[in-house]
This record gives structure tokens, sequence and C-alpha cells, in this order.
């Protein structure tokens, strides 16, 4: 079923730019993780270090890096739905 809604849920990264962020490392393990016990490891991983370089940031304009971070965020909501099986986040 997953595989199926992928294309539909998961918003395109720009490869080369987030190369070089720590980030991008564990996002890009858990996009092609299988094994729930070791996608939830990523996924907490790819969390707490969007988070530190959300922080890193501060008000520094990095447009293009946000903009993908936003990205990844949204990937890992996707992820914890359709892979992992979590409620939906009830829209309003």
């Amino acid at each position: 079923m997953f595989s199926a809604q992928r294309s539909t849920y998961w918003s395109p990264a720009t490869v080369p730019l987030l190369q070089q962020h720590s980030w991008n490392r564990p996002m890009q393990k858990a996009l092609r993780e299988n094994d729930p016990a070791k996608l939830l490891q990523f996924v907490y991983a790819t969390e707490l270090a969007l988070f530190f370089r959300w922080q890193e940031l501060g008000v520094e304009s990095s447009e293009p890096e946000r903009a993908a971070m936003r990205s990844a965020a949204d990937n890992l909501l996707a992820i914890k739905i359709y892979k992992l099986g979590w409620p939906p986040i009830p829209r309003a």
C-alpha cells in the first residue's frame, strides 16, 4: 500500500545541496529503511539533527536549506504515518 502512495506524499529534495548537512544522512537512511525498529531510530535521529540545525541557523538567511529542511520534516511525517502506522494529524 505504501509504495503505491509514495509519489503522492513524498516531496522532492535537492540532493547535491543537502549532502553537507548533518540531518541529510539519517534522512536518506530513513527513506530507504523498511525495518520498523531501525526506521524509528533514523526518524528520531533526523528529527534531532533537524532541531539542532534549525537552532544553528537562527536568523541566518539560508532559505534553500530551510526549504529542504521543511521538506524533510514533511517526509518524516509521511514515514511515521505510512510506514510506521502512526495516526495522521487531524486537519482543522
